[in-house]
């Protein structure tokens, strides 16, 4: 009855009544520990008076109270050969005698682990003291109840699992796979099996590479072959889809058993394009930042512009005041004619270098060298530092290593920092003006330093200064050190700003070098 999963209380029952038969005039019960430990319930008493057996369910253990209640708290046999007599049975020598009960020995139900399962107790009608075999018996009949009960309680134990495992599943919306390592489909899970890629009876019993497009296939299984190896999740980002219908997922990959793996596979569609979205949003704001930046300084362009011009103009004056005269000077005029074509190509280099920084499409990532950034910004902030008549020192260190950017963004953080440390100067003493772009190999990242002889930053403000429209300058937005730092973190970079000690504010930004030396970018 046990192994064919037959109820407790049946097998129990069934125990009782083997056990009754063998010796004539004995009662026998099994009572049971609640899962509380303190109380007793019912188990098996078919023999006992109906009256008896709902007194005594319930009730507490305890050293005095009856056989079995005593026995399961002291964890341990005990015999009561007269009821009527014996101090144990005083709470319950009433309830006893009206069933015509007189003798009554319990013995304990342990688990393997020495915990207190319940009691298997005799009965006999008369005072009685037991024999040998007797003891035996119960003993034997005691083990019995301990696998039926241990039987039963591990059933409901896994019952209760599995019912707590489809709760959970059902609660979960992720979708969950489980394959062989070489990647054949064995099960899943899927609240709605309609958002599946393909129907179950499309993939269950094949391998990812006959079911997903051959890109996604040897990701999955190149992730499958590594989490063998280690018991860290592997995660995978992908997508799948038309395009006016793609949506992202990922994949937590896990080793299940030695040769199965299971993948939870979550929709991160909406999230992915939030980031996007935000993404996008940071270019826009960094375009406008660059846009409105070089609005103020659109007296750098002119002054930057002239000096070409003006030459060109004076040299097309002079080739044709050559033109006209007798002889021609052709020697002269050549070298005239060459002085126009360096002004232009200089013009022309002005107005490239500008309309980089106005650009608004996005850039491909490419090798770019800190030091040549540097240089670029200091040129176009040459017409803004000499009107404010402060001295610029590059301490550019020699051979620093390329970092993976965007050329564009990188130079808008250069030059939001060059101009700022231009306008906190404001104050300063002319000869005391003073600004050092520093660039470093600091462990596997170049810094770039830019620092000033301004007043610095008020206490406890220099985290504040990199939040969005918090600004000490009295007609600044607020704008340009956020966008610098959302810059940099979009370059898996950092920025920090610092007071110096003998005065002034130091801004330090870090860029990762790259863990291999970037290929050739085409564009």
């Amino acid at each position: 009855m046990i192994a064919t999963g037959a109820p407790l209380s049946d097998v129990l029952t069934s125990l009782v009544r083997i056990v009754e038969r063998r010796v004539p005039g004995m009662l026998c019960s099994v009572l049971l520990l609640d899962d509380d430990g303190l109380h007793v319930r019912h188990g098996a008493a078919p023999s006992l008076p109906a009256e008896y057996v709902h007194a005594i369910d319930g009730q507490a253990i305890g050293p005095r109270n009856g056989s079995c209640g005593t026995a399961m708290f002291l964890r341990t046999q005990v015999i009561v050969t007269d009821i009527l007599v014996d101090p144990l049975w005083t709470d319950y020598r009433d309830v006893a005698a009206q069933s015509g009960l007189r003798a009554c020995w319990s013995t304990p139900i342990f688990s393997p682990e020495r915990r207190v399962l319940g009691s298997f107790a005799v009965y006999y009608t008369e005072p009685h003291t037991p024999a040998g075999d007797e003891l035996r018996l119960i003993d034997r009949a005691a083990d019995l109840a301990r696998i039926a009960i241990e039987q039963q309680r591990s059933q409901h134990a896994l019952q209760q699992s599995e019912a707590r495992n489809r709760a959970i599943l059902r609660a979960i919306p992720d979708w969950m796979f489980v394959t062989t390592t070489d990647g054949v489909f064995l099960d899943y899970h899927a609240q709605d099996v309609s958002t599946l890629y393909v129907p179950p009876a499309a993939f269950v019993g094949r391998s990812v590479a006959e079911v997903l497009p051959p890109a996604l296939a040897d990701r999955l299984l190149h992730a499958f072959a590594r989490v063998q190896t280690s018991d860290e999740p592997v995660k995978v980002e992908y997508t799948l889809g038309a395009e006016e219908a793609e949506r992202f997922f990922e994949a937590c990959i896990v080793r299940c058993e030695s040769d199965k793996v299971l993948s939870i596979v979550r929709d991160i569609t909406d999230r992915k394009r939030s980031e996007l979205e935000i993404e996008a949003q940071r270019r826009e704001l960094a375009h406008l930042s660059r846009v409105a930046t070089l609005g103020e300084l659109t007296g750098a362009l002119a002054h930057e512009l002239s000096q070409p011009l003006t030459s060109v103009g004076i040299n097309a004056q002079a080739a044709r005041h050559l033109l006209v005269g007798e002889p021609i000077n052709v020697a002269e005029l050549l070298e005239t004619l060459e002085d126009i074509i360096r002004s232009n190509r200089r013009a022309g280099a002005v107005i490239e270098r500008w309309r980089a920084l106005l650009r608004k499409e996005q850039t491909a990532l490419q090798p770019v060298n800190m030091n040549d950034v540097v240089r670029e910004v200091v040129d176009l902030a040459r017409h803004e530092v000499l009107t404010r008549r402060v001295r610029v020192t590059n301490k550019l260190a020699p051979d620093i290593p390329s970092v993976l950017g965007d050329r564009v963004q990188l130079q808008q953080v250069a030059l939001n920092l060059v101009l700022n440390a231009c306008d906190a100067m404001g104050d300063t003493l002319p000869l005391e003006r003073q600004l050092v772009l520093a660039t470093a190999q600091v462990g596997a990242f170049v810094e770039l330093v830019v620092s000033d002889r301004g007043p610095g930053i008020p206490p406890g403000q220099l985290e504040r200064v990199f939040e969005p429209f918090v600004t000490f300058r009295p007609n600044g937005l607020g704008l340009g050190l956020a966008i610098s730092r959302s810059i940099l973190d979009a370059h898996h970079g950092a920025i920090r700003a610092e007071n110096n000690p003998e005065g002034g504010a130091t801004f330090r930004c870090l860029l990762p070098v790259p863990s291999e030396p970037p290929g050739p970018v085409a564009g």
